[in-house]
């Protein structure tokens, strides 16, 4: 129906001909997952519309309903909520303190300590490090290692354990190329790292950036492009 090839990631399920009769040698073809569910016993023209719109999101790297239940757990820790903190319900200029936490280990918990420095003014909310889920944005002069532009993965493809194939992936020299034609064919990835950080070694890594919602904020290009030289 689509006119997709059928390989391993694509694999054809048998679609009846006629959906009044059952399952038979004479009255089944192979069809793609995608195409047969849409097809059911749908009127022609609105199973055509959805295949080719289908086309267009995988044409134009729009984003898709994640289908794999196993990509949905892997990529949901960053959907849902990930590494974050809360350091201030709203933050003003010339009023609100600069804090920083600190591990309590013997009573294992975390206290939010105000420093004697205080908030001048927010250049730059910068959250993309730590949520994979940040939609495509504006273009940003700031931001040169992903062309400018903050990405979101518009399809999982496929989950990679092998490790060769991981590191190959990453450090793929043309992720760092200045053209804009290599940079948009690369593909995105989100990498899971399992780890244990000691009870004793936590303060040096609990001063993560703060993820800021809810915030109207007026940014001037005069202050973030001095302070981003």
């Amino acid at each position: 129906m689509c006119n997709a090839l059928f390989t391993w990631k694509n694999r054809p399920t048998l679609d009846r001909i006629d959906n009044r009769k059952g399952y038979s040698k004479d009255n089944v073809i192979p069809c793609c997952l995608y195409c047969n569910v849409n097809k059911a016993n749908r009127d022609e023209n609105q199973m055509k519309l959805m295949i080719q719109l289908r086309k267009y999101a995988l044409l134009k790297q729009l984003p898709m309903t994640l289908t794999s239940d196993e990509g949905y757990q892997l990529l949901r820790k960053g959907i849902t909520g990930g590494i974050s903190n809360v350091m201030h319900r709203y933050n003003v200029a010339g009023e609100t303190k600069i804090n920083h936490f600190e591990f309590d280990q013997e009573n294992k918990c975390v206290y939010s300590i105000d420093s004697d420095y205080v908030i001048t003014h927010v250049v730059q909310l910068d959250f993309h490090s730590q949520y994979p889920s940040v939609m495509r944005g504006e273009p940003n002069a700031l931001n040169p290692y992903i062309n400018h532009i903050i990405n979101m993965p518009a399809q999982l493809i496929e989950k990679i354990t092998d490790q060769d194939r991981c590191k190959a992936l990453i450090q793929d020299t043309n992720r760092f190329s200045n053209d804009p034609l290599v940079v948009d064919k690369m593909l995105l990835f989100v990498a899971e790292v399992r780890g244990h950080t000691d009870e004793r070694y936590i303060n040096e890594a609990i001063n993560w950036g703060p993820i800021l919602r809810n915030i109207d904020v007026e940014s001037l290009v005069s202050v973030s492009f001095h302070n981003g030289q």
